[in-house]
């Protein structure tokens, strides 16, 4: 079975992740996909492209015109029949808007999309304009992939025609080398040398609540001075951080890396990962921290829940609220053994439940009812 993959990518954040590995899955089971990353004309190779080869995943590199054009997704259909695809996989909401706006006469091969959530919280902003024509393209796509149940039932509100199924984002195996990050960065290692580093790894836009995290620190220091807060991405939301840490001087507690590719290499600096978003479908970085065996305080919010199974694999806090992350936080330090006990049964349920095998598998199945639905098609691997 040829997939074709479809991504305008920005970086190498937690879609990027669970797409990486879903092609190595793949690639492992004997189909064949190609990554089909998307780019503006005058964009230079991508971090996700260097990323693929290196994995030896095949990579098909698309540079179109900025904007919506019709013509852009005709260009990505052309890509698509010329692979001689059997699907075509779309991972974002620009790649859905410009193959769903075409009529469905251009679109033979068999369209699935995965999603991953809706993040806008302003209206009339542009992220919320294209999450409306996102929602309007997922009705003329053949099937739609969600990271978690709670998000099927949204999606089956407005989504009638086309099958609508979960699947868990799957990870792969790490391997941590905590020396030789610290011998990278000297700073960074002073800054880790003494007291208790918590930590979070994101984008710092809004949404991640990475600013909530901030505010939580200027309550932990007044009752455990030897708390520090280690800070990797990067985003717009970090000169709010910045202010926030300045208004009540922090800086001596918190550091930021910057974005740093294959982020997850610093989660075994850290106590406990704190993972502080508003909204979110099946976080990667939440598989990551399991693995890594830290223990974890992550915000209730999207598919988080159902990973920590309610809070037995980490502790849940309340989203948009400071007072119950630093709550959180000091129950976690002052349960240290029982919480290091969880991270370790935690990485066994990812291992078991979140690989990435087991995610390919799926979504061959799911490929399979598409093809069969549309196109009457059989295959095996």
């Amino acid at each position: 079975m040829k997939i074709f993959h479809i991504i305008d990518s920005a970086g190498i954040y937690g879609a990027e992740m669970v797409l990486l590995n879903l092609l190595q899955g793949q690639l492992k089971m004997g189909l064949s996909p190609l990554l089909c990353s998307v780019g503006d004309v005058d964009e230079d190779e991508k971090p996700l492209e260097t990323t693929a080869q290196a994995l030896g995943i095949p990579v098909c590199k698309v540079r179109i015109p900025r904007g919506l054009k019709l013509k852009s997704g005709l260009r990505l259909l052309r890509e698509a029949k010329n692979f001689k695809a059997d699907i075509i996989h779309l991972h974002g909401y620009k790649d859905t808007i410009l193959v769903g706006l075409l009529p469905g006469f251009f679109k033979k091969i068999p369209v699935v999309r995965t999603l991953h959530g809706w993040t806008s919280k302003t209206r009339l902003s542009k992220i919320w304009l294209y999450e409306k024509l996102d929602k309007f393209c997922l009705k003329r796509v053949d099937g739609i992939v969600s990271v978690n149940t709670k998000l099927v039932d949204q999606v089956q509100q407005f989504i009638k025609q086309s099958p609508v199924i979960a699947i868990e984002n799957g990870i792969s195996p790490l391997k941590f080398n905590i020396e030789k990050i610290l011998q990278e960065d000297s700073k960074l290692a002073e800054f880790c040398r003494h007291g208790f580093v918590i930590g979070g790894i994101g984008r710092f836009s809004m949404v991640k609540g990475f600013h909530f995290l901030v505010e939580a620190m200027s309550l932990l220091v007044k009752k455990r001075p030897e708390i520090k807060l280690l800070l990797v991405g990067e985003g717009t939301g970090q000169a709010e951080m910045e202010s926030i840490i300045q208004s009540q001087e922090l800086g001596k507690h918190v550091f930021f890396t910057g974005y740093k590719q294959n982020a997850a290499r610093y989660l075994p600096l850290l106590e406990i990962f704190v993972m502080p978003s508003l909204s979110e479908g099946l976080p990667i970085v939440l598989l990551e921290a399991m693995l890594a065996k830290v223990p974890i305080v992550a915000t209730r919010v999207g598919g988080v829940p159902e990973v920590l199974a309610q809070g037995k694999y980490g502790k849940l806090a309340e989203p948009e609220s400071a007072k119950s992350l630093a709550q959180s936080v000091l129950y976690v330090m002052d349960h240290l053994d029982d919480a290091r006990l969880r991270a370790v049964m935690a990485e066994a349920r990812v291992l078991k439940k979140y690989s990435s095998k087991r995610m390919a598998e799926k979504y061959f199945d799911f490929y399979h009812l598409v093809l069969a639905k549309k196109t009457g098609y059989h295959e095996s691997a």
